[in-house]
């Protein structure tokens, strides 16, 4: 399911977004994301994992986790290609919100992808 036909339910209403998991999303979608983690008052679970956002998009979704708005408890991602720098500024941006909890989606044992970091 696309972001957009995801983002037509009730702002209000909107506790969680199950619907953008394993959906194809791509780091373009992640300045519309940043934008809903950075207005929504109701939004507190995320679940991204499964999808190719890769360090541009990650970092996009950190600039909404930073703002003192965000009230998302859960967030799911797929981390394990990740390059360390997008880490760090992932986990910085957690550290300014102590009840997220940020989840990878694989497993730390999980197989690696040829060509990605450890």
């Amino acid at each position: 399911m696309p972001v957009a036909k995801c983002l037509d339910f009730d702002q209000v209403a909107m506790r969680t977004m199950q619907c953008l998991h394993s959906c194809g999303l791509t780091a373009g979608a992640c300045e519309v994301l940043a934008s809903v983690l950075e207005t929504s008052e109701t939004l507190v679970e995320l679940n991204l994992g499964d999808n190719s956002l890769g360090d541009e998009g990650v970092r996009q979704l950190c600039q909404g986790l930073r703002q003192r708005h965000c009230k998302l408890q859960r967030l799911v991602l797929t981390m394990a290609a990740l390059n360390r720098n997008t880490k760090a500024k992932l986990e910085a941006a957690c550290m300014r919100h102590p009840g997220l909890v940020l989840t990878s989606y694989y497993p730390p044992d999980f197989p690696r992808f040829p060509g990605t970091e450890e």
